[in-house]
């Protein structure tokens, strides 16, 4: 590869991980934000910087019946 063709990929590679948060430390309030969004009974920060989206649950809604 040629040095622009690396400088290129390493620019991509440092875009995408700034954009799904690699590295970054889990906020409880912006974890629980984004489950819910996804349609999540809950989120919870485990570990590190994971984010942990419950589906299911005593909180989740009935599952919807599909037809």
């Amino acid at each position: 590869m040629r040095p622009s063709q690396l400088l290129l990929l390493t620019l991509a590679l440092v875009l995408l991980s700034s954009i799904i948060m690699i590295g970054d430390k889990c906020i409880p309030n912006v974890c629980l934000h984004k489950c819910l969004a996804l349609g999540a009974a809950r989120g919870n920060c485990i570990e590190g910087p994971a984010c942990n989206c419950d589906f299911c649950g005593p909180n989740a809604p009935p599952p919807s019946i599909v037809q």
